[in-house]
């Protein structure tokens, strides 16, 4: 469920078809725009929308609804204009929200939003880094939870730790989907995945538990 998703963000806005485009790629037709986040990215307006001419645009990065990167620039007569983005090139590990705003002379507002990906490798980014790091620790308390377990120490501690390690586990396994390219994930994704996490740790913690009792049976039951 974490890797394959159950949904994804919604997107749209009011902007035409043509109106604008990014880095070549005219937003309202919904495709997935690739930037190069070390390099400015063109924006440019088509004339003639009907609409008060704007002056000004903002493209904005942003990931299940929380904003991380964003850049506003004048609107040339030609109606081309360049933004940098590239405080979030290491941000943007796989499919992330864009959106773009058209601001007229009179403070009117028009906007679009639509899937980004970066050119960049994801894994070399910070969160493929954290997701990497962050399993591999997950994993490390599971495993020392589940030894304590087959010992008969600290039981109660230990089913606990794994419930809240595989609730963890589930969520996070829904970020590294989205950094291997399954698409940006939704809030619903990582609750499911979470709780399908914790009711892993639930049955893993049940199963380690019979396995020492079983153990200690047989070590307590006198050859031949």
């Amino acid at each position: 469920v974490g890797l394959i998703g159950l949904g994804s963000p919604e997107r749209g806005g009011v902007l035409g078809a043509g109106e604008v485009t990014v880095a070549g790629v005219d937003v309202a037709a919904g495709n997935e725009v690739e930037l190069d986040l070390d390099e400015p990215i063109a924006v440019h307006v088509a004339a003639g929308s009907g609409q008060a001419p704007p002056v000004e645009v903002e493209l904005a990065l942003s990931v299940l609804g929380a904003p991380f990167g964003d850049d506003i620039g004048d609107v040339a007569a030609s109606g081309a204009s360049e933004l940098d983005l590239s405080g979030s090139r290491y941000l943007v590990a796989g499919t992330v929200t864009g959106e773009v705003t058209l601001r007229d002379a009179a403070g009117g507002e028009r906007s679009h939003q639509f899937p980004v990906t970066s050119a960049a490798n994801p894994w070399l980014t910070v969160p493929g880094i954290a997701c990497v790091i962050v399993v591999l620790v997950l994993l490390a308390f599971a495993e020392s939870f589940l030894r304590s377990l087959r010992r008969g120490r600290k039981p109660f501690a230990a089913r606990v730790g794994l419930v809240i390690v595989g609730a963890a586990l589930g969520a996070v396994t829904a970020v590294v989907g989205w950094v291997a390219g399954s698409g940006e994930p939704d809030i619903t994704t990582l609750v499911v995945a979470g709780v399908l996490g914790a009711v892993a740790g639930v049955a893993a913690g049940i199963a380690a538990g019979r396995l020492s009792k079983r153990s200690r049976r047989r070590a307590a039951t006198p050859a031949g």
